[in-house]
């Protein structure tokens, strides 16, 4: 974390970037109320390049994000959602760590299958290495 004060609407993001950000008082959170991807995270665009507004906002006022390693929303500090992009709550990790912190905690699909050795697949990401769903993946290939 830094010493540094991070205010709401910090000049190192655009203006545009702050119109799309909505602080949600009871938890701390700024929630992005802009473009979401499939994954249930967000979509933003910064220094002409698509990325997740929590990896806009770490890169922009944090700093930047070791290659390799993902920005996770930190539990521990109270966050709990995909949409925040308060740099409170944010925290460049390996994805060994980020998987760590989730534990067992996500242990299915968004669909509800169940994220087990059989069903479980990897793929080389932007990041590193992610997950999917087996089972998904092979109704995806049947609608295509």
């Amino acid at each position: 974390m830094t010493n540094m004060q991070i205010t709401y609407g910090d000049p190192r993001l655009p203006e545009r970037y702050w119109t799309k950000v909505y602080p949600e008082p009871n938890t701390g959170c700024w929630l992005w109320g802009g473009a979401v991807g499939g994954n249930g995270y967000s979509t933003s665009y910064l220094h002409g390049q698509v990325m997740s507004a929590h990896r806009a906002m770490h890169l922009a006022v944090l700093g930047p994000v070791p290659k390799g390693w993902q920005v996770d929303h930190v539990a521990a500090r109270g966050c709990t959602s995909p949409l925040c992009v308060n740099p409170e709550h944010l925290e460049a990790v390996t994805q060994a760590e980020n998987l760590r912190r989730q534990g067992e905690a996500v242990t299915a699909c968004p669909k509800g299958h169940a994220y087990d050795e059989s069903n479980t697949g990897w793929q080389r990401s932007r990041t590193g290495r992610s997950r999917y769903c087996k089972e998904c993946n092979r109704a995806r290939q049947r609608r295509a």
